[in-house]
């Protein structure tokens, strides 16, 4: 073993300096009482050697864990709450799932809220993957529920009555500019924007006034309110550059967003029709696994999918046929 090798090096060392002066002979001494030392073999989990990852092309949907206004029934939107001691054990559970299946994550693709990307490290550091990249994208927020944002979702109901509810909740009015939930009154929000906005390099080479002015132009374009289509066609393209082109080139992509931004994300893909996609159960910390070669949507350890029709089109965004994945990615 390597360990025996290096035992035979040291002992052929300490004879090799014979004869030697004073400090040499003492060096020598504690050589040979180290290379007894180095005998005793370290405990075999320390040994260990993860095996390689298979290629896979798989794409993991994982809705972070539960918010606190998720606890509280509220209408979430971009306002960005910490998640819950439930929410928090809930990510863990996922990623004792994945742990479970063997999965390897390669990259993983956030929103800039800190629900999901809180998630995403309780996944990550709980699987051992300290050096999967995180990219953080706006495209990935959850639907801008508009003036609906803050309001406790039964309350609302028994106020509008259940046409009323259902009419602003599929096309909320806007969300008053500067007002309390509007999130174009944060700099992180803004700031992400105008990096996605700006040429390559301009943030970095403009300096201060550039940057400002970059983040000026961004909070303008900030959604006030989304419709389910809407959202649709805001994550898309985050879909068709970034996530789908690295599950082509075979890797494992762990997306973690949120509830309505994923069954946006999976009609826009699939061509399922809305008034299915509103109703897709996307429950917090249950990952999906979707397979872009057979365009197959597995609730992960169910060994079934969520319906035989979830994915039936081809994908909407992918003029070269959507494929790319192989065999699913597995330790082992």
């Amino acid at each position: 073993t390597h360990l025996e090798r290096r035992d035979s090096m040291i002992v052929l060392l300490c004879f090799s300096l014979v004869p030697q002066p004073a400090g040499l002979r003492r060096w020598s001494a504690a050589a040979r009482r180290l290379a007894q030392l180095t005998r005793l073999r370290p405990p075999e989990d320390e040994c260990v050697i993860d095996p390689p990852c298979a290629p896979s092309g798989d794409i993991i949907f994982l809705r972070h864990g539960e918010s606190e206004w998720n606890a509280a029934n509220r209408f979430t939107g971009w306002v960005d709450v910490p998640l819950t001691q439930r929410g928090e054990a809930e990510a863990l559970d996922a990623a004792a799932q994945l742990a479970a299946a063997g999965v390897c994550v390669d990259v993983c693709y956030t929103s800039t809220l800190k629900r999901t990307i809180k998630t995403a490290w309780l996944v990550l550091e709980a699987l051992d993957s300290f050096n999967t990249p995180v990219e953080r994208r706006w495209r990935l927020n959850e639907r801008m529920y508009g003036a609906l944002t803050g309001l406790n979702k039964d309350e609302t109901r028994r106020f509008l009555g259940e046409s009323g509810f259902e009419e602003l909740r599929r096309v909320p009015p806007p969300l008053e500019r500067g007002s309390c939930y509007d999130p174009a009154r944060s700099s992180a929000v803004t700031a992400s924007l105008a990096v996605a906005q700006a040429p390559s390099g301009q943030n970095r080479a403009g300096g201060a006034a550039s940057r400002e002015g970059g983040e000026a132009a961004a909070a303008a374009e900030v959604p006030r309110a989304e419709s389910f289509e809407d959202t649709t066609a805001r994550v898309l393209p985050c879909w068709r550059d970034e996530i789908l082109p690295a599950a082509q080139a075979g890797k494992t992509v762990l997306v973690v967003s949120s509830k309505n931004a994923l069954r946006s994300l999976i009609a826009g893909i699939s061509g399922l029709p809305l008034e299915d996609a509103v109703h897709l159960d996307v429950p917090n910390g249950a990952p999906l696994i979707f397979r872009p070669e057979d365009r197959s949507l597995t609730l992960l350890g169910s060994g079934e999918p969520l319906a035989s029709e979830v994915v039936p089109a081809p994908l909407a965004v992918d003029e070269g046929g959507g494929g790319g994945g192989t065999a699913s990615r597995r330790r082992g």
